[in-house]
């Protein structure tokens, strides 16, 4: 048996027609109402006093009509339990079950609801004492988009430094601030904020293992021109590549890759590993990776990656089948340094071995050298339930972070291109709020169950 989705007594079908009272209900506060009370206040310049009493009403009749959606919400909650209890009883012991067993059913039987399209974009704060960097996604540890992100223009703010309070240098505290919340689902002013406060703590690349996961990853150590801590997997230490004293982001030293138009070179760090570093992932997580680069001559040219890869230095995939790498095109850097960063997100079942591998993918050219310094990897930060995760990484001890240093970041959500939140995705979260949960609907482009179950 399965349950059923769509058609005739469907789970969408009959939920659909809950997202039809709330559409309606939601034209109705958004446009129809303010429409019409425009038009009237427009009739009453001079006798303005007649109808002050319109405005007042007006805000309260929209909120006033939004009742009917908790009796409406509740027999929603009753229909899900119910349905999913007739087709498997032990799945039906709360909402959380149920909504997991219509997801495996769905995602079998290749089943989706439109998509939504998101967006976070940080940007420095001009004013910044700090060089570092606020690296964001938008995807969780398993690989999925968060499609319930709430749009708003939020900031993420060193709250305490090193100078005026108890954070220690490279290690500051930051704040993300986002805009007032509404707390009612079902007013007319939803979406419009997280309303959440989350702290953030810098990542030092300079501190082994202690927010930085790994060891040496400063390249401050060699012997005899290979890095403490990491293991040569391609190219001879000295020849493709070594320690570099006259190239540096930060610190004394830098891994400088020799290019000869025809080597690989390749470095790997072992996780939860003396020989490599003590740090461990965690499955169906996501981790942040930040470097700085630079090459000495702007026509130097390849391809260079930052991987997560296993125990045979395969490259290891999300639970959505991408891989983990950051991928850098030298042809794009410069004789200045500059952040290359991004995200890995481990698989729900580790690989008995993880190591996190730099290596040229597309040979660097001959005579020309390529500089990596202050790499680091730090768990993400959700900044809330359902919403982007983030790092903070410090860059130069000689241009820390201070507080009031920060960023503004401008999340978006298309909310699948419909008006009214009209979409199974958004009326979900609505109903039986999804992102508390961590759950999310499958979705795609080309979704096989349509919203017009809601809106038609």
């Amino acid at each position: 048996m399965a349950i059923t989705l769509d058609g005739t007594g469907g789970l969408f079908t009959r939920l659909g027609r809950v997202g039809k009272v709330a559409h309606d209900m939601r034209t109705y506060q958004g446009t129809t109402l303010p429409a019409d009370i425009s038009s009237l206040m427009a009739q009453f310049d001079t006798l303005r006093t007649a109808v002050d009493g319109v405005p007042t009403a007006d805000r309260d009749s929209r909120s006033a009509v939004s009742q009917i959606m908790a009796t409406l919400r509740a027999a929603a909650e009753k229909t899900l339990l119910e349905m999913v209890k007739a087709d498997r009883p032990a799945a039906a012991g709360s909402v959380a079950d149920a909504l997991a067993e219509v997801i495996r059913q769905m995602e079998a039987g290749t089943e989706s609801v439109q998509v939504c399209t998101v967006a976070a974009t940080p940007t420095a704060f001009s004013t910044n004492n700090g060089n570092g960097q606020l690296v964001v996604s938008t995807k969780r540890g398993d690989g999925l988009v968060q499609e319930n992100i709430i749009p708003e223009s939020a900031y993420v703010t060193c709250t305490d430094d090193s100078q005026t309070g108890n954070a220690t240098a490279g290690q500051e505290v930051f704040t993300y601030l986002g805009e007032p919340s509404v707390t009612d689902v079902w007013s007319d002013q939803y979406p419009i904020g997280s309303g959440v406060s989350t702290n953030l703590t810098a990542v030092d690349a300079s501190q082994d293992a202690d927010g930085n996961l790994l060891t040496n990853s400063d390249f401050e150590d060699f012997t005899a021109n290979l890095p403490d801590n990491w293991a040569a997997l391609g190219g001879v230490a000295g020849t493709n590549f070594q320690k570099s004293t006259a190239q540096f982001f930060d610190g004394a030293a830098s891994l400088q890759f020799i290019g000869d138009g025809a080597t690989h070179p390749s470095l790997a760090q072992t996780f939860d590993s003396d020989s490599g570093t003590t740090g461990e992932l965690e499955p169906s997580t996501s981790y942040a990776v930040n470097c700085w680069m630079k090459v000495d001559n702007a026509s130097a040219t390849g391809v260079v990656k930052i991987e997560l890869v296993d125990g045979s230095n395969t490259v290891v995939n999300d639970d959505q089948g991408a891989a983990n790498e950051v991928s850098q095109t030298i042809d794009n850097l410069t004789t200045s340094w500059v952040a290359v960063n991004g995200f890995f997100r481990t698989p729900r079942a580790l690989p008995e071995t993880l190591k996190l591998r730099i290596r040229t993918t597309t040979v660097l050219s001959n005579t020309h050298n390529l500089f990596i310094d202050r790499l680091a990897l730090a768990k993400a930060t959700p900044l809330y339930d359902g919403g982007p995760l983030a790092a903070v990484f410090s860059g130069q001890t000689t241009a820390k972070f201070v507080e009031g240093d920060g960023y503004t970041l401008a999340t978006t959500n298309n909310f699948g291109g419909a008006s009214n939140l009209s979409t199974f995705q958004q009326l979900f979260e609505r109903l039986f709020s999804m992102r508390s949960l961590g759950l999310l609907l499958p979705s795609d482009a080309s979704p096989s169950i349509a919203d017009t179950l809601i809106t038609s």
